[in-house]
């Protein structure tokens, strides 16, 4: 009794920072704690120990509150379904760690969509958004670093990032491709937002961090990133010109042939320095001229959703179990396009077929039609939902976040989906949209 009624006087202030926390760790790559390099010791499962805690003291501290949320808000009662046949699927599943890795992913997702949904009830908005734009800059900063001062900035990142990641920023590398697995362009959003509304010179400042994501996405030689960072871009800028309050030419500020011109020379830089680096650029990949990578690797993920529905076939309702998916790899992807260190080689190749680059056949594949029903209709649910909101002018500020989490989505049907560190900021930004949504 003594330690419920402790637990019922923590701050719930204490808590909203313990969860801005966490997904600030889940964005940036997994860390080792004092340096220690083992899993347990990481900074991603330190985030996703803060995030299975977190739940209990919620359920403490506001018990009616969030009894409440659950009950009656459809979405819970979706995500939920999803949840379930995410893991009725462990009857089909044939390595139960596997299993497990997988499952408790989308556990900690649940737990960022329960706890986005219930804080946005409870804490002043505003905060929200601030800490979103404070994490933007710092990982748009970050990521600008790493290509100016990459070798410098290589050698901290060996200290101090679990070695999975490095290993797939060595192999990136090695093929020309300059990323941090960051998905920055999701942010590209909010930083329209904010030059739109700031009038003084700070308008400056998020004009030149649209400028870098757009440099960023270009240097790195991602095709996928050049389809987001134009999709958050393109829905950015209608939402903009159908801000019927305010005119064009006050919105942009200056004359949009000159923010047109810079984003060519800006255009022109990144091509011109991938060329001089590695001799091909981000055109180069978009036209296939190298078949040995580009059409290569079309045709991996050709491969992998061909794989996908024959699996499907061996167990349609259930599927093949979560996490399954990588023991139904024959043998491993030929991502030898260079002469480059085994090990890391290999490590990349069991990431990359561990997944078939696509979220939705991936579920259909390890959760069968069960679960891919399952996510469909939640995904058609929040579509209908940001429709409407969209279409109506109550809350603008929630556009930029309706923009970010399906540029998220996008990068997941493009590319493999196994981890929190993909995942969690998309579930985080559907429960700012559905918790700024229901009134309860």
């Amino acid at each position: 009794m003594r330690n419920r009624l402790l637990l019922r006087n923590i701050d719930i202030r204490y808590l909203f920072f313990l969860f801005l926390l966490s997904l600030f760790l889940i964005k940036i790559p997994s860390l080792y704690l004092f340096l220690i390099p083992q899993k347990i010791y990481s900074s991603h499962s330190f985030a996703k120990l803060i995030l299975f805690v977190l739940p209990l003291l919620m359920f403490t501290h506001k018990y009616n509150r969030v009894m409440y949320t659950v009950k009656n808000s459809l979405v819970m009662k979706l995500i939920f379904l999803f949840i379930f046949t995410s893991a009725v699927s462990v009857f089909s599943a044939t390595d139960i760690r596997l299993f497990w890795k997988s499952f408790h992913n989308l556990l900690v997702a649940l737990v960022i969509f329960v706890s986005t949904y219930f804080f946005v009830k409870i804490i002043n908005k505003k905060y929200f958004f601030k800490f979103i734009l404070i994490t933007g800059i710092f990982i748009i900063t970050g990521e600008f670093l790493y290509f100016l001062f990459h070798s410098v900035v290589f050698k901290i990142l060996n200290l101090i990032v679990q070695q999975e990641m490095l290993d797939v920023y060595r192999y990136d590398l090695a093929r020309g491709r300059y990323s941090l697995e960051l998905i920055s362009e999701a942010f590209l959003p909010f930083f329209i937002f904010e030059y739109k509304v700031n009038l003084n010179k700070r308008k400056l400042y998020y004009l030149i961090l649209i400028f870098i994501v757009f440099f960023l996405s270009i240097i790195s030689n991602y095709r996928s990133r050049i389809l987001i960072i134009l999709f958050a871009g393109i829905l950015s800028l209608i939402w903009i010109w159908n801000f019927k309050k305010l005119h064009i030419n006050r919105i942009l500020n200056i004359k949009p042939i000159v923010i047109s011109f810079l984003f060519l020379i800006i255009f022109y830089i990144s091509i011109s320095i991938s060329d001089s680096l590695f001799s091909f650029n981000i055109l180069d990949r978009i036209f296939l001229r190298n078949r040995s990578q580009d059409i290569f690797s079309l045709e991996t993920r050709y491969r992998g959703y061909s794989k996908s529905f024959t699996l499907l076939l061996q167990s349609p309702l259930l599927g093949i179990g979560s996490g399954q998916y990588s023991l139904y790899n024959p043998t491993l992807s030929q991502f030898a396009y260079y002469d480059i260190e085994e090990k890391f080689k290999l490590d990349y190749t069991d990431y990359a077929a561990s997944a078939p680059h696509n979220y939705l056949i991936q579920v259909l594949a390890e959760n069968g039609i069960f679960g891919f029903s399952a996510l469909l209709i939640l995904i058609v649910f929040f579509l209908r939902n940001d429709i409407s909101k969209l279409k109506s002018t109550s809350n603008r500020k929630i556009i930029p976040v309706i923009i970010a989490s399906w540029t998220i989505f996008l990068f997941l049907m493009l590319n493999p989906a196994n981890t929190i560190f993909r995942t969690g900021w998309f579930w985080f930004f559907r429960g700012l949209i559905e918790g700024s949504s229901d009134n309860l």
